[in-house]
């Protein structure tokens, strides 16, 4: 959704931004809380994943916040969390193997998926008997986007890579399946039932 937004927004109405814009999908009459920041003309964009954004995107432009899931927070930081994973394979294996090591911070991707089975095990289990729920179809999504983050290595490009070299100029150009997973995800996280753990 965000990624057809961004395609259909014309290069010449944003060749001359300076610094970094947001955008945020609207639906309705209301902001959709997945959105982009996309720095200057440079062709790069970042995922917000911080409130305080979207609280300033609700002030700026008068409209409300699609109300968030429990699955939808959940979504949110296992992003988040996977994002912080693939940096910090990616810092480790760039870095000097002679500089002292920096404590781990992020939680590892496989603490991430275990966490997900515990939580969500009835709606996977439904989702793998071919049940139609929008939940396990999503937390099945974000146990594949897991596993990815956990086989990297941080030599080749991977998830947090991906993510930061998403360019909102060559999108319908570009295929990059890390991105329409997070798309896929996050939307489906806005619009699974309410009733969720």
């Amino acid at each position: 959704m965000l990624s057809r937004a961004l395609q259909a927004w014309p290069t010449e109405k944003r060749e001359n931004l300076a610094g970094a814009a947001l955008v945020v999908p609207r639906e309705a009459d209301r902001l959709l809380p997945m959105g982009m920041r996309v720095l200057s003309n440079s062709g790069t964009a970042l995922p917000v994943l911080d409130d305080t954004v979207y609280a300033a995107a609700r002030t700026a432009t008068g409209l409300p916040i699609a109300e968030s899931t429990p699955l939808s927070r959940e979504i949110q930081s296992t992003i988040a969390a996977l994002l912080a994973a693939s940096l910090e394979r990616t810092r480790d294996a760039q870095r000097d193997q002679n500089w002292a090591r920096p404590p781990r911070l992020a939680q590892s991707p496989q603490e991430a998926a275990d966490h997900l089975r515990r939580q969500y095990a009835a709606e996977l289990q439904a989702h793998q008997a071919g049940i139609d729920d929008v939940t396990g179809l999503a937390v099945s999504m974000l146990l594949e986007l897991a596993d990815a983050v956990d086989a990297e290595d941080g030599t080749e490009g991977g998830f947090a890579a991906a993510i930061a070299s998403i360019d909102p100029a060559r999108l319908e150009e570009t295929s990059n399946a890390y991105a329409e997973l997070v798309d896929s995800v996050v939307m489906l996280g806005l619009y699974a039932p309410v009733s969720e753990p």
